[in-house]
């Protein structure tokens, strides 16, 4: 089995900085967002595709340790995603004037930890934990879960199957119930189509490395085409399933394309940095904006001169995500690699 895959790093340093140039852009354009909000969104779906692809591989061929895998997968999300709710919850305690809905409540707190979905206290409609970011790996913690229960499947394409069948069940769920009104209706979404079709692509990875130069250009071209496309619906709209299917649909032929161009991504360099520092990235960079939000309306620059502070606004949460995986990310997860006695081999970093 392939270990490592340097396009799949590369398209989660893309992904991570979709969602935070989104971010970035959002407070000095002070229009219609519609753009910005699919960006970061289609950031997102981006990486619900890998994820699946991704732990699909790592998860092998046959049976595997539940309790190795889990081991890993909480010492890979858990200890950063708990850094920074634990300092939202304090900032949220100090100076609460600094959020528009995020309070100190302590209960929040506890369920966010756990990655148990429940509504903002400030607002019942939001189904998002205290780090508000944190919605994401919510759904990743729960498409974990049910790769978990497959530990015993003793081949990799009986467990895709049962996957599709048990997560595609609660997609057509989501069209039978009242959406926002319970942890059933939240799993029960279409948010998990993103992560059935990297289990799909995983199975076809073998068949990338076999496509033709003219296949190639068709992928890339077909990409672009459909991310066009999305660009062309409103945000909201994705809430529905055809505008979603469009935006799976990009995310799926920009993988796949990576994929197929795989023996010419970079093994080392800016890319992979992105890459490997991509989780870091996505859950630290609000606080870097944040900071530089205020900072600007605090001298009241000029908008266009915010547009211009871009790059090193980027550039300051890149370096912070940069110390956040050397410091948090990669001690944690070479102690459960060596707890578990695997080697770190995968730099598809599971």
């Amino acid at each position: 089995m392939k270990q490592t895959f340097y396009s799949i790093q590369a398209l989660r340093g893309l992904a991570a900085s979709l969602v935070v140039i989104a971010h970035i852009f959002e407070h000095p354009s002070r229009g219609d967002p519609n753009a910005l909000l699919l960006t970061g969104r289609f950031g997102v779906e981006i990486f619900f595709v890998i994820s699946g692809f991704v732990m699909t591989h790592v998860a092998g061929e046959g049976s595997f340790a539940p309790g190795a895998f889990a081991f890993r997968r909480i010492m890979r999300i858990v200890p950063l995603y708990w850094v920074c709710t634990f300092l939202v919850f304090a900032v949220a305690l100090v100076a609460p004037a600094l959020f528009k809905t995020t309070t100190a409540d302590v209960k929040h707190l506890v369920l966010s930890l756990f990655f148990i979905p429940a509504p903002d206290p400030q607002a019942a409609s939001d189904w998002r934990p205290l780090f508000k970011l944190g919605w994401t790996l919510n759904y990743e913690m729960f498409f974990y879960a049910a790769l978990l229960l497959l530990f015993w499947c003793r081949k990799r394409i009986q467990r895709s199957v049962i996957l599709t069948v048990a997560l595609g069940a609660l997609v057509l769920l989501s069209f039978a119930i009242p959406p926002k009104a319970s942890i059933l209706a939240f799993y029960a979404n279409i948010a998990l189509i993103p992560f059935l079709v990297g289990v799909w692509l995983a199975e076809a990875s073998s068949l990338f490395a076999r496509v033709p130069r003219w296949g190639i250009v068709a992928l890339v071209a077909a990409a672009a085409l459909s991310t066009a496309w999305l660009y062309q619906l409103p945000f909201d709209s994705m809430r529905d399933l055809a505008p979603h299917l469009v935006m799976t649909l990009a995310a799926t032929l920009l993988v796949a394309a990576g994929l197929s161009l795989e023996r010419q991504f970079p093994r080392r360099g800016f890319l992979q940095m992105v890459g490997n520092s991509s989780y870091s990235l996505y859950l630290t960079h609000m606080f870097v904006v944040g900071a530089a939000w205020a900072a600007i309306e605090r001298v009241d620059l000029p908008t266009a001169l915010h547009w211009a502070l871009t790059p090193l606004i980027y550039g300051a949460a890149l370096v912070t995500a940069y110390c956040s995986y050397r410091v948090i990310e990669l001690p944690f997860n070479r102690l459960a690699h060596r707890l578990t006695q695997r080697p770190m081999r995968t730099v598809i970093a599971e």
